[in-house]
């Protein structure tokens, strides 16, 4: 049985319509905002993933150039007449020169060392006591290095002597 008055009026404007459409709307609303959100956050995630991976490449770039200019940096004073006849006759306060004018070339080097073909070190600068006459052919950079007697950067440098306050 039909109210009275209501025989001719639309579905839409009765009063369960009104209901049903409200809903229809606000899901509506929910569901694109939450797509539109999730849409950003997507887009802004890529974004940063690509620009961290483009950083990354760069400083990998940049490392690489350092480790390239290092060695031959350290090639050619391994090459020089004098740091050889240096090397070969042991002399410290002469090799000792040659590698405080390579530590002042490069203000990167902070400390740089001479061992012989066995692994033990005989010059060091800046100069430490300690580290001096000791043999350090179980360490990475020797193993690394002694391979095929070519230049080698290890991972990662132990330190030979313990801080001093």
């Amino acid at each position: 049985m039909q109210e009275k008055g209501y025989e001719n009026v639309p579905w839409i404007t009765k009063k369960w319509s009104i209901v049903i459409v409200i809903c229809i709307a606000f899901f509506v609303i929910v569901i694109s905002t939450f797509y539109s959100a999730y849409q950003h956050f997507d887009d802004k995630k890529t974004r940063e993933l690509n620009e961290d991976k483009t950083v990354a490449n760069l400083i990998s770039i940049v490392i690489n150039e350092r480790q390239r200019a290092i060695t031959g940096t350290l090639l050619s004073y391994a090459n020089r007449p004098l740091v050889v006849k240096a090397a070969k006759n042991k002399s410290f306060n002469a090799i000792n020169e040659h590698l405080d004018s390579l530590k002042k070339s490069d203000p990167g080097i902070t400390s740089v060392f001479v061992t012989d073909k066995t692994g033990t070190m005989w010059a060091i600068n800046p100069p430490i006591k300690e580290s001096m006459g000791k043999n350090y052919a179980y360490r990475d950079w020797y193993i690394g290095l002694s391979k095929h007697w070519k230049p080698y950067i290890s991972d990662a440098l132990q330190r030979t002597v313990k801080e001093k306050d």
